[in-house]
């Protein structure tokens, strides 16, 4: 097993941030000079250090991966997870930061926390952008079931360096960050990502919406604006409205929907009840229920050690939020990772984590929800994924698992070969 990478916390670092702030206020007050003494010297800001980062890898002319089925994938039985064996293309290479991709942390090139994994429909791949501990990155990589291969398609890119910390990126890529929301846009086949908290607990300046071209391995903005707030928020794509759907997170109130082609934001003004405050929950779009799903996440303020375990569904087309009431729910819990499997048209919950005061309970279990039954069940296979991973799952369609990243290794789910999806 690989090295599990360390997530670093927005609530910590908003914590330092308030701290140094106070910090640096009250020595100000302090040393604040007598009337008619000369003023101390301002201190000199550190030159930005130009880097020069790797190149991107350039998209092979069909595509960045097979689209058929792994063999060795078919294979799996019903109700089983299995470790997949992957290569690294390019292996060892290594970015500014002396990370090496395919050759530490686990095999992929410094996995970050905190971080959303999205499958393209239209390439075979599944797209894992960004994430932090110990930095904030801004690396994408394409992972090809089918191939069992990662490719490194845009190694961590950043133009200036200030103490050792990134400056800015380039102009056409977003910074590195976490916390942001993702989901695939199957009709403009681009990958969204809404914005997300870079170094200092800050967004990115300024806040916008970005859209990847696996095919074309480049990055595009779709312009600013959207709501408020502190990241730890969701976002899934509605297939019939087509629309992206946002939810949660902290400071960030309302249910908000996003036009990838007109590149606008509005709110949506939710008739009846809502979900009540949470951020880091699950959310995912039922194809076949035309509705979005919604389950747990933390409630109350970050540190609170409150978390929900209710499901609740969101209907775009009438702006309506329902709660489901299924007699058997899995435990309350943040961070865990849930996929849409769209051949037999139910949502895979998998792992996640409850906060106390006194420590962090890990819950290690895989669960299966159909919203036309309103049912979960917690499935129980033979082994699972040893540790909490990204906090979003992938559903690959081609081989008919959900991908999950754990430890360093990459995991697959299988839970019923039968189904023709929606």
């Amino acid at each position: 097993m690989g090295a599990r990478p360390v997530v670093s916390s927005p609530a910590c670092a908003l914590r330092m941030i308030l701290a140094a702030g106070l910090l640096v206020a009250a020595g100000a007050a302090a040393e604040a000079p007598a009337a008619g003494e000369p003023k101390p010297p301002e201190k000199v800001q550190p030159e930005p250090q130009k880097v020069t980062p790797l190149p991107d890898m350039e998209a092979p002319a069909q595509g960045w991966a097979s689209v058929k089925p792994n063999p060795q994938v078919e294979a799996m039985a019903d109700n089983t997870w299995m470790e997949l064996k992957t290569r690294f293309v390019p292996d060892g290479a290594v970015s500014y930061a002396d990370m090496k991709f395919g050759r530490d942390h686990g095999g992929i090139g410094h996995p970050k926390g905190e971080s959303c994994m999205v499958y393209d429909d239209a390439r075979n791949v599944t797209i894992w952008f960004g994430g932090c501990s110990s930095g904030y990155t801004n690396q994408t990589l394409l992972l090809s079931v089918s191939d069992a291969t990662w490719y490194q398609a845009q190694p961590e890119h950043v133009e200036y360096l200030v103490n050792g910390h990134q400056k800015a990126a380039g102009p056409n890529r977003p910074m590195g960050q976490c916390s942001y929301g993702a989901c695939y846009d199957p009709d403009d086949k681009l990958y969204v990502k809404g914005k997300g908290i870079t170094g200092g607990f800050a967004w990115e300046k300024p806040q916008k919406v970005w859209g990847y071209d696996a095919a074309k391995n480049k990055w595009e903005d779709l312009g600013e604006g959207g709501p408020n707030g502190q990241g730890c928020y969701k976002l899934v794509y509605d297939r019939d409205s087509k629309l992206c759907v946002q939810f949660g997170g902290l400071g960030i109130s309302g249910t908000w929907l996003f036009d990838v082609p007109k590149r606008q934001w509005r709110e949506a003004k939710a008739a009846g009840q809502s979900p009540p405050f949470r951020w880091y929950h699950c959310m995912v779009y039922d194809e076949k229920n035309r509705k979005t799903v919604l389950f747990g996440g933390g409630a109350e303020k970050y540190a609170s050690g409150k978390h929900h375990d209710d499901t609740w569904a969101f209907d775009a087309a009438t702006s309506t939020w329902t709660e489901m009431k299924p007699k058997t729910r899995p435990p309350a819990r943040k961070m865990a990772a849930m996929a849409y499997d769209a051949a037999n048209a139910v949502c895979v919950l998998i792992n996640g984590s409850a906060s106390t005061k006194e420590a962090e309970k890990k819950f290690l279990d895989t669960w299966v929800y159909d919203l036309a039954k309103d049912e979960w069940q917690e499935m129980k296979p033979a082994s699972q994924p040893p540790l909490p991973g990204p906090y979003q799952a992938a559903y690959d369609r081609v081989n008919n698992v959900t991908v999950y990243v754990s430890g360093g290794q990459t995991h697959l789910y299988r839970y019923k070969k039968a189904g023709k999806g929606p």
